[in-house]
């Protein structure tokens, strides 16, 4: 009975042993979930198909594939098949060196996007600066059409008070000639 028990754990243990080494394989992912030509896919164990990350290009998958992933190649390059991330220290200075381009490259385009943002904060003081100038202007303007109303308003006073001076003094002086006149007459008159 324990020869029977020992062969039929054995047996078990040596079946178990093959299904292991195909679940890195291609065995396990379902023919659906494997990437189009082309491009690539990080398979993480333990995460089912539907949550699978999408397909991607080869390099980024490589780039990302976490400690418990691999990388699934698409038809192309399917002599490449399956790669783990933890069979190979070569592939992981690689993924080292991309992750460094990657962070690189995001730092140049962060100082890229700040000179730019920058660059239009100028742009937008400069246009702000440049309308101030401007309403400023139109104020002094205003403010000079106002002053010039208001000394020729005050010039067409002194000009009508002028013309009612003059035309006062012209009666005024038509007035005492003619009563100049009059007097002279009755004197006349008189004296006769």
């Amino acid at each position: 009975m324990r020869r029977i028990i020992a062969f039929s754990l054995l047996t078990t243990l040596g079946a178990a042993v093959p299904a292991v080494a195909q679940g890195r394989g291609h065995d396990r992912i379902p023919p659906g979930q494997m990437p189009p030509a082309g491009l690539c896919r990080v398979w993480i164990d333990g995460v089912p198909p539907g949550r699978q990350p999408r397909p991607t290009s080869c390099s980024v998958a490589e780039a990302s594939v976490p400690r418990n992933g691999r990388v699934i190649w698409g038809d192309q390059t399917a002599s490449r098949g399956v790669y783990n991330s933890n069979d190979d220290w070569r592939y992981r200075r690689e993924r080292d060196r991309e992750i460094a381009l990657r962070r690189e490259q995001e730092r140049d385009r962060d100082i890229r996007a700040r000179i730019e943002r920058e660059r239009w904060e100028r742009e937008r003081a400069e246009r702000a600066r440049i309308e101030q100038a401007r309403i400023e202007r139109a104020r002094i303007e205003r403010a000079q059409q106002t002053d010039r109303a208001r000394i020729e308003h005050q010039q067409q006073d002194r000009n009508r008070d002028y013309r009612a001076r003059t035309e006062h003094q012209d009666r005024n002086q038509d007035t005492r000639a003619r009563i100049e006149r009059e007097r002279a007459e009755h004197e006349r008159l008189a004296r006769r």
